[in-house]
């Protein structure tokens, strides 16, 4: 269902849905939010919305944190995180 220029739809139903799993429901059919990657943490790990929240929050924050003192942040299996410069348009 669309609305408004953004995909709304009920997470429950495609995290519970039947097919290669969670991720490659919400990978073929939507890009991941921050809202979603929450509330799919929060029912993978089985614990509270909130706490999902928190996770997530803390997470970016240690990267954005790394990133402002000029430190690469290098997850293996999952990507680099790095500033760099470009010219102005």
């Amino acid at each position: 269902m669309k609305s408004g220029g953004q995909y709304h739809w009920n997470l429950h139903t495609a995290a519970f849905g039947i097919g290669k799993g969670v991720f490659y429901i919400l990978y073929q059919y939507l890009q991941m939010t921050k809202r979603a990657l929450v509330a799919v943490i929060s029912n993978h790990l089985n614990v509270s919305k909130n706490i999902s929240k928190q996770l997530v929050d803390s997470f970016l924050d240690v990267i954005t944190s790394s990133l402002s003192e000029g430190i690469e942040v290098r997850i293996q299996g999952f990507g680099t995180f790095k500033v760099s410069k470009r010219a102005a348009r």
